[in-house]
């Protein structure tokens, strides 16, 4: 049984990058380009890692699906990524369970 992971990142490029490199290391990969998109793919699955961008545009962001996705035990690992992110930003993120 191959191990699932979610990417979610709203940049197309980066999102597939990272998709391939776990698929390259046994993972089965979904990939989301949204936090609605992300969270509407969780309804019904689990997940193993979750790698998740912190700066998703919209109302949700990437805290709030790491939030999510634990409290709804759909992923194993979280793990939040970005680009650039203050301090208090990372920090919030691990106290959403990244």
């Amino acid at each position: 049984m191959m191990t699932r992971a979610l990417v979610v990142d709203d940049d197309p490029v980066f999102a597939r990058v990272v998709s391939e490199l776990l698929s390259m290391t046994g993972y089965e990969t979904v990939t989301a380009h949204s936090a609605g998109e992300a969270l509407a793919l969780s309804q019904n699955r689990a997940y193993d890692v979750a790698v998740v961008d912190i700066a998703l545009p919209g109302p949700i962001d990437g805290v709030d699906v790491v939030q999510e996705l634990r409290e709804l035990n759909r992923a194993r690992a979280l793990i939040l990524i970005t680009g650039c992110a203050s301090e208090d930003r990372v920090k919030e993120g691990i106290r959403a369970g990244a």
